[in-house]
C-alpha cells in the first residue's frame, strides 16, 4: 500500500471515528430527552383524566332513589370522560375498572392496543418480555384507583426521525471530511513526491553515484532531512578522494607502505587486545537486587578508552557502583582502569566510600603515574538510603518522581593521583519509588556539536529529566539518543558512560 494511501486512510480513521461518537452521542441525549418529555407529558394526562373523574363524581353523585346498578352509573361516567378528552399526540386514552375491563373512548382505540401487555406494564417492576412487547410505547398510568386511567403513546415514529437525522448528521460529517481530504491530497502529493525524489537519491548513493543530490529547498523536517543526506554524500565524495590519493602515495611509496603496514599491524593487535582486556575488566552482568532497575551504556573515543564502571552487591543488600574517568586514552589510561578494578574488588564493596576514595588515592600516588590521573564516582545504596562520594567526577544527578524535577548533587574532591591532603566529601539522601539516579562521565556533558558547542550540563540535566519517569534501560537508550542527535553520530572526542539505578518500590 502507497504512503499516500496510508495516510488518507489515517486522516479518515481520525475524522470519522470522533465524528460517529460525536452523532451517536447527540442521538442518544436527543432520544433520552424525548423518551422523558413522553414520559412526563402521559403522566400528565393521566392525570388530567383523574382530575375531570373527580369532578364528575362530584358534580353527579350517585342516587339513592337511581334504579341503575352503582357499576353501569361508573361506566357511564368513565365514558363521558373519555369522551370528552381529546388527545394532543395521538395518544390513546382508556380506564381499568375495579373488574379488570378496559374502557375505550373509541373500539379503533382497543384494536390499536390489541395483544400488547398493558396491564402487565403498569407493574413497578415489569419483566424485559413486557419492555420488549411495549418498546415502541409510553405507557402511564394513574395510581391503583378505581377506575384506573391509562395512556398509551406511541413514539416509533418520532425516534425514526430521531435515527434519520442522527444518519443525516453523520453523512454530512462525512462528506465533510472526504472534502478535507481531497482538500489535502496536493499537500500530500508533494510530501509523497519529495520523499520518491529522496529515495531515488538514495537508490543512487548506494551504487556508487557519490555525486547524488536531493534538490529540496524547504524549512520543514523533510528540508533538514535532505540537507543532511546532501552533507552525508558530500563526505562520502570527499572521502573517496582522499581515499584515492591516498592509494596513488601508497603506489609511489610501496616500500614504506609495507614498513608502516606491518607497523599499523602490529599496534592494531595491540590495541585490540589491550580493548578485549579493558571489556574483561567491565562487568559481564549487571546486579539484579528486587525493587531496583540497573542500566549502564559506554561510549568509547579510542579503541581504549579511559572510563570505566563496576558494581558491588553485598549480602545485604545494599549496592555499590562506581564510575571512573581516567586522563587520557588508549593503554596509559587501559593500566590505570586496571588498578582501579584491582582496588574495587579488594575493598571497595566493604570500605566507607571517603575511606576507599583515600586509599585508592594513596595507591595511585605510589605507583608513580605522572599525569596520569582517575577521577572517580561512588554511590552505594542500602533500602532507600544513598550514599554518595566523588573524586572530582561531574555531579550526579537525581531525578524525582514526587515532582518530575531532576537534583543536582555537586561534591569536591581531587582525582586520585592529584594532590594530597584534601579530604573528600559524603552525602547521604533519601530515595523514594520512582527516583532514578544517574552517573556519568564528563564526555557527556562535555560533547560538542558539529559548531564546536559543548552540549553543558544544563542541557544534560535537561536530557535526563525527559526520560527520568522511564524504566532504567530506557534512559540510557534516551540518553545515548541525545549523544547521537547533537554531535550528529559521528565519533566521539571522549569517553561517555552512564551508570542508571531506579527504585521501583518504597
Amino acid at each position: 500500500m502507497k504512503l499516500r494511501t496510508q495516510l488518507i486512510l489515517f486522516f479518515l480513521a481520525l475524522a470519522a471515528l470522533p465524528l460517529s461518537a460525536a452523532v451517536l452521542y447527540s442521538y442518544l441525549a436527543e432520544l433520552a430527552s424525548f423518551n422523558r418529555e413522553a414520559r412526563v407529558e402521559s403522566q400528565g394526562r393521566v392525570e388530567e383524566l383523574s382530575a375531570r373523574m373527580a369532578v364528575a363524581r362530584a358534580r353527579d353523585p350517585a342516587s339513592a332513589e337511581s334504579t341503575l346498578p352503582a357499576a353501569v352509573i361508573e361506566t357511564e361516567r368513565i365514558q363521558d370522560v373519555l369522551g370528552e378528552w381529546s388527545a394532543s399526540r395521538g395518544e390513546i386514552a382508556f380506564a381499568i375498572d375495579r373488574r379488570g375491563e378496559l374502557h375505550f373512548a373509541k373500539a379503533e382505540d382497543g384494536d390499536r392496543l390489541a395483544g400488547l401487555p398493558i396491564e402487565e406494564a403498569l407493574v413497578s417492576s415489569p419483566s424485559p418480555d413486557v419492555e420488549a412487547a411495549l418498546r415502541g410505547w409510553v405507557v402511564k398510568g394513574s395510581e391503583a384507583t378505581n377506575p384506573r386511567f391509562v395512556i398509551a403513546r406511541s413514539v416509533a415514529r418520532p425516534r425514526a426521525r430521531l435515527r434519520a437525522k442522527a444518519g443525516r448528521n453523520l453523512a454530512i460529517g462525512i462528506t465533510l471530511i472526504g472534502l478535507s481530504i481531497l482538500a489535502m491530497l496536493p499537500m500530500l502529493r508533494r510530501l509523497t513526491r519529495s520523499l520518491d525524489e529522496l529515495t531515488l537519491s538514495a537508490e543512487r548513493l548506494a551504487q556508487g553515484d557519490l555525486t547524488a543530490q536531493v534538490r529540496l529547498r524547504s524549512s520543514s523536517e523533510l528540508g533538514r532531512l535532505a540537507r543532511a543526506f546532501n552533507r552525508m554524500a558530500g563526505d562520502l565524495e570527499g572521502n573517496q578522494r582522499l581515499l584515492l590519493a591516498q592509494e596513488g602515495e601508497r603506489r609511489e611509496h610501496e616500500v614504506d607502505k609495507r614498513v608502516l603496514q606491518a607497523e599499523n599491524d602490529r599496534q592494531n593487535r595491540e590495541l585490540e587486545e589491550a580493548r578485549r582486556f579493558q571489556l574483561s575488566l567491565l562487568p559481564r552482568t549487571l546486579p539484579k537486587r528486587e525493587g531496583l532497575e540497573v542500566a549502564v551504556a559506554m561510549r568509547t573515543a579510542t579503541e581504549v578508552g579511559g572510563d570505566y564502571y563496576d558494581f558491588h552487591l553485598a549480602s545485604d543488600g545494599s549496592l555499590t557502583a562506581v564510575v571512573g574517568d581516567a586522563t587520557g586514552h588508549g593503554a596509559v589510561a587501559g593500566r590505570m582502569v586496571t588498578v582501579l578494578k584491582s582496588l574495587f574488588i579488594a575493598q571497595g564493596g566493604s570500605l566507607p566510600l571517603t575511606q576507599f576514595l583515600d586509599q585508592a588515592a594513596a595507591t595511585v600516588r605510589g605507583m608513580e603515574l605522572g599525569r596520569v590521573m582517575m577521577a572517580l564516582c561512588l554511590a552505594r545504596l542500602r533500602g532507600r538510603t544513598l550514599q554518595l562520594s566523588s573524586a572530582a567526577m561531574p555531579p550526579v544527578l537525581i531525578y524525582r518522581a514526587a515532582t518530575s524535577r531532576v537534583e543536582e548533587v555537586a561534591m569536591e574532591g581531587m582525582p586520585l593521583g592529584g594532590i594530597a591532603g584534601r579530604p573528600y566529601d559524603l552525602r547521604t539522601l533519601q530515595l523514594e519509588a520512582g527516583d532514578a539516579v544517574l552517573l556519568m562521565s564528563d564526555g557527556f556533558p562535555e560533547l560538542p556539536n558539529a559548531e564546536g558547542e559543548l552540549l553543558g550540563y544544563p542541557r544534560a540535566e535537561a536530557a535526563f529529566q525527559d526520560c527520568g519517569d522511564k524504566s532504567a534501560r530506557a534512559i540510557v537508550a534516551s540518553l545515548l539518543g541525545t549523544i547521537k542527535s547533537w554531535n550528529g553520530g559521528v565519533a566521539l572526542p571522549d569517553d561517555a558512560t552512564f551508570v542508571v539505578l531506579r527504585l521501583t518500590v518504597s
